[in-house]
């Protein structure tokens, strides 16, 4: 049943292009753009790896190795979160000096 459910994920990085698509769009320093890029990046290879896992557990493909291809998409999986966080480690990074430049514009420092 789990194998089922994992079925209607099988084409989900697609979505990963177009959010890819999207960031390319934004305004972002490049920094960033390239940081959200390699996120999404990461994502849809934990996709597509993913996807080969369901295939090989259903025995639509049987060429393939389930265990590579579990420990691949992990790998995946793992370096999107590390890129997260970095991401968000940058964001509050960018807020807090906000803040600071905020008070000292108003006076208040401290």
């Amino acid at each position: 049943m789990s194998n089922a459910r994992k079925l209607f994920r099988l084409f989900k990085y697609l979505n990963e292009y177009v959010k890819c698509k999207d960031i390319m769009k934004q305004d972002l320093p490049q920094l960033d753009k390239y940081l959200a890029l390699a996120v999404r990046i990461a994502f849809a290879g934990f996709w597509v790896f993913d996807n080969f896992v369901v295939l090989c557990k259903i025995k639509f493909i049987t060429s393939l190795e389930l265990k590579s291809m579990m420990d691949k998409a992990a790998r995946f999986w793992l370096l999107a979160l590390i890129l997260m966080a970095w991401q968000a480690i940058r964001g509050l990074a960018a807020c807090a000096l906000d803040e600071a430049k905020l008070r000292l514009s108003k006076g208040k420092v401290g």
